[in-house]
């Protein structure tokens, strides 16, 4: 069905892209492991860039990170949002449109 591949970048990555058949799903080691991961290095970006067709963003408690792999790759990939992430914008967007109700939003990370 599917593997994991560590390290996430580079030529294992790609090698195991290319041995993808139809219907398999590949899986990248936590990249919070590499430095180039928070400092959004651009040769960490285009390496995880050549991995996928597109990006899906579906987590929502992540997407303010200007990370490589939440921001880096939306510059080199079409880059869309999940249905995990639509939700929570449709529940922000209900919450904040209704100013009758006087409520206050308050986001934090846990």
């Amino acid at each position: 069905m599917g593997r994991v591949v560590a390290p996430p970048a580079g030529e294992d990555g790609e090698e195991a892209v290319r041995a993808l058949k139809p219907g398999e799903v590949l899986l990248l080691e936590n990249l919070r492991f590499h430095k180039e991961e928070e400092k959004n290095v651009g040769s960490f970006i285009d390496a995880l860039s050549v991995l996928g067709d597109a990006y899906v963003n579906d987590a929502f408690s992540a997407a303010h990170r200007a990370h490589a792999s939440t921001e880096g790759v939306t510059r080199k990939l079409p880059s869309y949002a999940g249905p995990l992430m639509l939700e929570e914008i449709s529940a922000l967007r209900r919450v904040l449109a209704d100013l009758r109700s006087r409520r206050m939003a308050r986001m934090e990370p846990k």
